[in-house]
């Protein structure tokens, strides 16, 4: 009978000790961290709380971890890839989740074939297989009765991608490479889809600026248009996200900034390249819906391996001069506003580069102030002049 006593005090110890040692991490993660995970965080981010963790097994490429850490209003995302039975730290983004005081968790995709949903969640009578191969995060409102915020990510080419998420009560937002689709869930309707691109790639992405309803969304996205005009051929290039590169006027530092000055293009947009000059690059991205814009960077912004051919102007600059009479503008956005970047005074030297369209002439001109400036020009300002 002692012995039987002693054989339960002794399970009953274990037990104790075991949820000891499991201590701080809460029985309610959607996995438990591995040694290595909490060690990694405690030691990164010694302040902040191991608010939960998450495994995605089985992608092509193995298993990844996911952890959240948080402290007062700022939760960061950090994720692990095993390698040789152990969590190796690959990722930091905070961006990639929602952020605030209330509680996020995550949940994660379940593999197998499933009933398969219009855009508003009815039935279309078939079976589909889902992998399985995603995450969410989601987070309560501030009174912590109902979740108001959600992000999902999905392993898609590759890598974990945005998938869809929401930031209201009753909408969500589904991702794909060039549109949004937006649904209103409270009511049952699908209110449609807008042309544009985001950021997917989960390094990169920024939950806080995406647009949070159709409207929103109508101002700020835009797409690439794929330009093929003239002596104008995009190249597609897919540049390094979380990057932002001076823009200049002209290929060099010798020429005007774009933008009086301030001129910046992120690598989480589109950027259209068309060619190389003297260690530049000549682009095309979008500021605003409203607004893209022709600029040079740096060709070292190019990803390594990546090459782009040299520009074939009829005319470098500074070889040939063409005159005019007549006042004319210049102009860094010639498909959309048009908007104009300086006065070109009758008379002005212009050095002809090349053509964009009949409508469009690309040129060089020195401003008022001295600096050196490319831009559109109106042919017809020129064959007129």
């Amino acid at each position: 009978m002692k012995k039987n006593v002693l054989w339960i005090c002794t399970v009953v110890m274990t037990l104790i000790a075991s949820a000891c040692i499991a201590g701080a991490y809460s029985p309610y993660f959607e996995a438990e961290p591995p040694r290595e995970v909490r060690e990694h965080t405690a030691n990164r981010w010694p302040d902040y709380e191991l608010e939960d963790y998450c495994e995605v097994r089985g992608t092509p490429k193995g298993d990844y971890g996911f952890a959240l850490v948080h402290r007062q209003s700022e939760r960061i995302l950090v994720g692990y890839h095993r390698v040789d039975g152990e969590m190796k730290y690959w990722l930091k983004n905070a961006g990639a989740v929602p952020q605030g005081k209330e509680e996020a968790w995550f949940d994660v995709g379940t593999a197998g074939w499933k009933d398969e949903t219009d855009w508003v969640g009815n039935s279309t009578g078939r079976q589909v297989y889902d992998d399985g191969l995603c995450f969410f995060v989601t987070q309560l409102d501030a009174s912590g009765e109902s979740y108001e915020k959600m992000v999902v990510y999905r392993w898609e080419n590759g890598m974990f991608r945005l998938n869809s998420y929401h930031k209201s009560e009753g909408g969500s937002i589904r991702v794909s490479d060039d549109k949004l689709d937006f649904i209103d869930w409270s009511n049952g309707v699908y209110r449609g889809a807008v042309k544009g691109t985001v950021q997917r790639d989960i390094r990169y992405v920024s939950f806080n600026a995406l647009p949070v309803w159709i409207d929103d969304a109508k101002e700020k996205l835009t797409t690439a248009p794929n330009l093929k005009s003239g002596d104008f051929v995009a190249q597609k290039v897919k540049f390094t996200g979380g990057q932002k590169y001076p823009v200049y006027t002209g290929p060099g530092e010798n020429y005007a900034r774009s933008g009086n000055g301030k001129g910046l293009v992120s690598s989480n947009g589109w950027i259209e390249v068309y060619g190389q000059k003297d260690g530049w690059i000549l682009i095309q991205y979008s500021i605003s819906a409203d607004h893209y814009r022709f600029g040079w960077i740096e060709k070292d912004a190019l990803p390594k391996g990546v090459t782009v051919p040299e520009l074939n102007f009829r005319v470098a600059p500074g070889d040939q001069s063409v005159g005019f009479d007549r006042d004319s503008y210049l102009t860094d956005d010639p498909l959309v506003s048009r908007a104009k970047l300086c006065t070109v005074k009758a008379e002005t030297e212009i050095y002809y580069l090349g053509s964009l369209n009949d409508e469009w002439a690309y040129v060089m001109v020195q401003t008022e102030n001295g600096q050196w400036m490319c831009g559109f020009m109106p042919h017809y300002d020129i064959s007129n002049g």
